[in-house]
């Protein structure tokens, strides 16, 4: 990441995941260079602030985008009625293949699914990192 990298986060705006999330997303980036996108479900409702997205990486020049999913999710469990790993891993990547092919800017995606241990302790595992060469 160079120094001037910003970074867009979207994940769920569960309260139970924000402690966990929140520290990973800010991992090596300055202090105001993460942009948080939090619509229920994270991935899986990201259309509906597909607006927030573009600013965040056409406006405020954002070049990495980090998703995170979890398990016990009520944005899935609303969407399709229950929770299941692989409806996240398919928004997950959906959201990868997507942002790829909208915004040529973005040289670094990274996905994430956190499972659940308690309401506080969450196990947080890499399902995907690309890192992408711009021309």
């Amino acid at each position: 990441m160079t120094a001037m990298a910003r970074r867009v986060v979207v994940g769920c705006f569960d309260p139970r995941i924000m402690e966990e999330m929140y520290n990973r997303a800010r991992e090596g980036v300055p202090a105001g260079k993460v942009t948080f996108i939090l619509p229920p479900g994270g991935s899986i409702n990201i259309n509906a602030r597909w607006p927030d997205l573009e600013m965040a990486i056409c406006d405020l020049g954002a070049d990495e985008l980090w998703s995170f999913a979890h398990e016990d999710c009520l944005g899935c469990k609303k969407t399709y009625g229950e929770d299941r790993k692989d409806y996240h891993l398919k928004h997950l990547r959906g959201l990868e293949t997507k942002v790829r092919k909208t915004f040529v800017t973005i040289t670094q995606i990274r996905l994430f699914y956190m499972s659940r241990i308690s309401d506080e302790e969450w196990v947080v595992e890499e399902v995907n990192s690309t890192v992408l060469l711009t021309a």
